[in-house]
């Protein structure tokens, strides 16, 4: 079959110091840092069916989501949503909203609910065994807003590599931040534009069929949160506002910025004790050990069994100012090799258009190309189909060419 070809190979980014990936799949046991993947276990007896709590409240209106699930084991980290919860988001005033599972262990309010600056929120839970587990109030800040966010095309050294990186780096500015110190924490969502590497000229479904538009499946895009978050305290330094403060980076190494990217920043605007939750999540992911050396802490939310402050609860309920923009990027123009894996035609590809009467109707429809001698061949079909590498062919509402 046909050949994934990179042109100076494809490795693992490591670690960068001020990157931060939360992974509550697994029960927040992974912690890696950046995409450097390493894993955490918390320092308790049992850290199997721990209550794990991923939700936020902000500003504005919602509707405001909050995941729940149970832990798995360190040796097996998979994600267990926990169904069945009763699951209220209330104010320090007395209002309440309820909220409603969407789906397994995921709860929204309605979309009328409002964050309200100023108010302090919580979050109650009744699991289905009888539990109760609440937060306490934490205050809903004004957000600091954001000026503007660049993207700068940027050669980086990576111990990892034996060659420079070349690709974004995304940085932020804020403005009118009025507190000495501001808490600042990022969640990201990136939406990139690709290709497939070759264009199909006819398909196979026991007939053969032409294929037209031969680009119809050629071009996807793809919308996914960015696994980093980034948390930063202006207590050591001078003005709370920031100036080219370092977000994520994006490397030639894949896809993402071949064609065209989008960047959409949170800025969330968090208390002293969200920070410090944070705060001490990346403290366990840095420095120069390594995660299997280094002495392991604990790492607990804000929200707690009412009736035993014993029992870990894991995650953590976010109350927080949020201030939005998106960028849009386009691929470099500056001279710059891409090294992402891409498709080249093998002998085998050819071979198996000539056995493809013989393939196994469930691999059905099988997409053909054809090369520059008007040959046939049967690549793997992620070298066709964009949408075998997760993405769709429907342009996003908010795209911008």
């Amino acid at each position: 079959m046909s050949g994934i070809t990179r042109n100076r190979g494809l490795k693992r980014l490591l670690a960068k110091r001020s990157y931060l990936l939360l992974a509550f799949a697994g029960a927040l046991l992974m912690f890696p840092v950046t995409s450097c993947i390493d894993e955490y276990w918390p320092d308790i007896t049992s850290n199997q069916n721990l209550l794990v709590v991923d939700g936020t409240i902000t500003n504005g209106q919602g509707p405001f989501t909050v995941k729940l699930s149970l832990s798995s084991g360190a040796d097996i980290p998979k994600y267990n949503p926990l169904p069945g919860c009763e699951v209220s988001i209330l104010d320090n005033i007395g209002s309440e909203y309820v909220l409603s599972e969407t789906e397994n262990g995921v709860y929204k309010t309605s979309a009328i609910a409002e964050g309200i600056i100023g108010r302090s929120y919580k979050i109650k839970i009744n699991s289905p065994d009888g539990k109760k587990y609440e937060s306490v109030f934490d205050e809903l800040k004004a957000p600091v807003l954001i000026d503007t966010v660049v993207g700068e095309v940027e050669e980086k050294l990576d111990p990892g590599y034996d060659y420079p990186l070349n690709g974004y780096q995304f940085y932020i500015n804020t403005k009118d931040a009025t507190e000495e110190t501001t808490y600042y924490l990022w969640k990201l969502e990136q939406t990139y534009q690709y290709n497939s590497d070759f264009y199909i000229t006819r398909w196979y479904d026991g007939t053969f069929h032409s294929f037209a538009p031969t680009d119809s499946l050629f071009t996807c895009w793809i919308t996914e949160n960015v696994n980093n978050i980034f948390v930063f305290g202006t207590s050591d330094i001078s003005d709370p506002n920031l100036e080219k403060y370092p977000l994520n980076y994006v490397s030639t190494e894949t896809r993402e910025i071949s064609i065209r990217y989008s960047l959409l920043v949170n800025q969330l605007t968090i208390g002293k004790d969200s920070y410090d939750f944070w705060q001490d999540v990346y403290d366990q992911n840095t420095g120069e050990a390594s995660l299997y050396t280094q002495q392991l802490f604990q790492i607990r939310g804000n929200v707690k069994n009412i009736n035993d402050e014993l029992e870990p609860v894991l995650g953590y309920f976010t109350v927080a100012g949020v201030d939005r923009k998106r960028i849009f990027v386009n691929r470099p123009s500056e001279n710059i090799t891409f090294n992402y894996p891409v498709c080249v035609l093998s002998e085998g590809d050819y071979d198996a258009y000539n056995y493809i009467r013989w393939t196994d109707r469930n691999t059905w429809p099988l997409y053909i190309c054809m090369d520059g001698n008007y040959a046939f061949a049967l690549p793997q079909q992620i070298c066709l189909d964009c949408r075998e590498r997760d993405g769709s062919i429907l342009k996003p509402e908010f795209w911008i060419d």
